[in-house]
């Protein structure tokens, strides 16, 4: 993995292939549809520092915000659909969103929505430069909030880093190894699947 952040993952999405069971994507693919997403957060003034959530069902479409967003430079902060609305609000409000991706999702929300459903990932899928450094946020989730109003823990691009090298080396990842990924997108225990995919050019299928 060169040395960035996990920007610097996305960057390294080459011919091999994702696959998340319907449709099969190959990471080339994968690349350009996040880069299109990455410079249209730019352009409206998303980067680093900025938390963007993703409201989605589960969907390849979560992988490509997640992927686009820290292409921005912005950190992802994916949240479960099925959640309240007034639980969504207080997360965006901790958070300090004022822009949020959605796929398929019908709930009111109270900062302004790009519906990946309609977006163009046809546009500018031009490469895109790594704005971040090591210790800059990578991503947001939130505790249960079982106790009172949910508390967000943040990742910063080091950590993630750290773990999914020494995850790797542990569990001898290759190219060869195929993931079959059943954890909600909004845990971040999703990552020892996804990120690993990327690094090493595997195989994850989304399991419904």
């Amino acid at each position: 993995i060169n040395a960035g952040a996990i920007a610097m993952i996305a960057g390294l999405i080459v011919v091999p292939i994702v696959s998340l069971l319907t449709p099969k994507i190959e990471n080339k693919k994968l690349d350009e549809m996040s880069n299109a997403l990455a410079h249209f957060l730019r352009d409206n003034g998303i980067g680093p520092g900025v938390i963007v959530p993703v409201i989605s069902v589960r969907s390849w479409h979560v992988i490509v915000a997640m992927l686009g967003i820290l292409k921005s430079g912005a950190a992802y902060m994916c949240v479960d659909p099925a959640y309240p609305g007034e639980r969504i609000d207080d997360m965006f409000e901790i958070a300090g969103a004022t822009l949020a991706l959605t796929y398929r999702y019908s709930g009111r929300l109270t900062v302004h929505t790009v519906s990946l459903e309609n977006f163009d990932f046809s546009a500018d899928c031009s490469s895109v430069s790594s704005l971040n450094r090591p210790d800059d946020l990578c991503y947001v989730i939130f505790t249960s909030g079982s106790t009172g109003i949910p508390k967000g823990v943040a990742a910063c691009h080091r950590s993630v880093l750290d773990y999914i090298e020494q995850l790797s080396e542990t569990l001898e990842f290759n190219e060869d190894t195929v993931f079959g990924n059943q954890t909600p997108l909004y845990f971040d225990a999703c990552l020892k699947e996804l990120y690993p995919t990327l690094k090493f050019g595997a195989t994850t299928y989304l399991i419904p």
